[in-house]
């Protein structure tokens, strides 16, 4: 069965060079070995440094296994990068 799901819409302002990060809960939800989730603190710690989006999902990626140790990643684990590289004025 599937549940219901709410989205909520809301305006940002984007400039060249911000980047838009889309993410699976795959990715926040995969646990340690201690059973401690990757989390979104983990996440962005992963971005704040990349140079590009190239590298969002290069880092991420290298970061979850860190984190997982070993153990097999436990549910989709998707991630896209977009970053603005233009905006119209218009």
């Amino acid at each position: 069965s599937r549940g219901t799901a709410t989205f909520h819409a809301q305006a940002i302002t984007a400039r060249p060079g911000d980047r838009l990060v889309i993410y699976s809960d795959g990715i926040t939800e995969q646990p340690a070995p201690d059973a401690t989730p990757f989390g979104t603190d983990r996440l962005a710690a992963a971005l704040v440094s990349s140079p590009d989006c190239d590298a969002d999902a290069r880092r991420t990626a290298a970061a979850l296994n860190a984190h997982a140790a070993g153990a097999p990643i436990e549910d989709d684990a998707s991630i896209a990068s977009v970053e603005i590289i233009a905006t119209d004025p218009a």
